[in-house]
């Protein structure tokens, strides 16, 4: 059985971003919160 594929959406790719920042610098909010600033567009809801 082959292991399942990771999605490459700009959205997954956005995400992993994310937890990639968080886990380098888990106890600094700035790092994240430019991050997310910096990709708005990958916040939508819609």
């Amino acid at each position: 059985m082959a292991p399942p594929s990771h999605p490459t959406t700009p959205e997954a790719e956005f995400l992993r971003s994310v937890l990639a920042q968080i886990d380098e610098t888990w106890d600094e909010v700035e790092p994240v919160y430019g991050l997310f600033l910096k990709n708005l567009d990958n916040l939508s809801s819609g």
